[in-house]
């Protein structure tokens, strides 16, 4: 196809080439997009700048041949956004996640996120050789970092993992533990001063080490989330939660809540004990029953609860006088429709005194 016959602007097919990356989804189109590619030397950049926007790499024949391609043409290199280094299905340690900062470090100049996710083997992570956190180092523009299933040789390797990127922004653990705890670097002075997270999420991560990764990132954290169920939760607030006074600068914070199996007694005590951050503006608490939906109709029941368990006097007393928005978000089925009517004022009107500020919302979820 010749561009001087095309009847439509080439940011037309541009936008086009976009929508076939399906960012909302996992599975993106690659064959879509490599047809693209071999349309016509106009689709051409646009079509490899979403092929490699996001990288998958699960093996270590696949790693070395995009090496190899990105020596050979190094403008594809800086499509690279985010990478993906996966552990292949098998119980041998997680050698990747080893290997791809010495192979990529200073080739990926516009990398901004990595995930490192190993689900097989335990533990994950073959023992870290000293040159490669020095490679880690390299990758100046990495802002965001998300862990999934890894167990560390010891939290010394996971610390200085999180504190040799210079300039990581956000965080994600999910199911993160360790062999064995070794070392704290983050009670090193020069180490602590590397870490400025403004954003946190934890899912089941072993509880002293998250305490001392809280202490570390101090008054920086802005945004924390929380993301396990409520056994997690309550063994944090009792063995750990005081780690939390240390976040000062704690902006927004988001708790779940599994409704079969708790009494707000935990969340309590977190908020009235453990907050201390006078700048909290947004608060949200995500409920459901374990991996069902939650009825809509509980959802008052729920409220009332919160009410009588003194949570609502917690949110409007002064250690929360910044609070612009307390949401409380209810999950539901995908083929749940909505009540008639006012519901969601009737809902609200159930925490009269966060009605009365204004700052009090409910959100159903699918």
């Amino acid at each position: 196809m010749l561009w001087g016959r095309s009847r439509l602007p080439l940011e037309v097919y541009d936008y086009i080439i976009d929508l076939s990356r399906e960012e909302s989804s996992d599975e993106r189109n690659y064959t879509t997009l490599r047809s693209c590619a071999l349309t016509c030397r106009a689709w051409l950049a646009r079509s490899q700048y979403n092929l490699f926007h996001t990288v998958e790499l699960n093996t270590r024949e696949q790693l070395h041949a995009f090496s190899k391609l990105i020596d050979q043409s190094p403008r594809l290199a800086t499509f690279v956004q985010e990478l993906i280094i996966k552990h292949p299905d098998d119980n041998k340690p997680f050698r990747l996640m080893t290997i791809f900062p010495i192979v990529f470090a200073r080739k990926l100049p516009r990398l901004r996120s990595l995930t490192l996710e190993s689900p097989y083997a335990t533990p994950s992570v073959a023992p870290f050789h000293r040159i490669y956190f020095i490679a880690i180092h390299e990758f100046a523009s990495i802002t965001d970092l998300q862990l999934f299933h890894v167990e560390f040789r010891s939290f010394s390797d996971f610390a200085r993992l999180v504190s040799n990127f210079p300039n990581l922004l956000a965080v994600e653990c999910w199911n993160v533990s360790w062999l064995g705890h070794g070392s704290n670097p983050f009670a090193l002075g020069g180490y602590r001063s590397r870490l400025r997270l403004n954003d946190l999420t934890v899912d089941d991560v072993e509880l002293s080490g998250l305490a001392q990764l809280m202490h570390a990132v101090g008054s920086s954290l802005q945004h924390l989330t929380f993301g396990a169920d409520n056994q997690w939760m309550e063994s944090f607030v009792s063995e750990q939660g005081s780690s939390m006074v240390d976040l000062t600068g704690l902006r927004s914070l988001q708790i779940p809540v599994r409704l079969d199996r708790t009494d707000f007694g935990w969340i309590k005590e977190l908020l009235s004990r453990y907050i201390c951050s006078q700048l909290v503006r947004a608060l949200t608490f995500s409920f459901h029953y374990g991996y069902s939906a939650t009825p809509l109709d509980g959802a008052k029941d729920v409220l009332l609860r919160i009410q009588g368990a003194g949570m609502e006097d917690i949110l409007v007393g002064p250690q929360f006088s910044q609070l612009k928005e307390v949401v409380f978000q209810f999950s539901s089925s995908g083929d749940t429709e909505l009540p008639e009517g006012d519901w969601e004022d009737d809902l609200v009107s159930q925490l009269p005194k966060l009605r009365l500020r204004g700052i009090a919302k409910v959100e159903l979820t699918r």
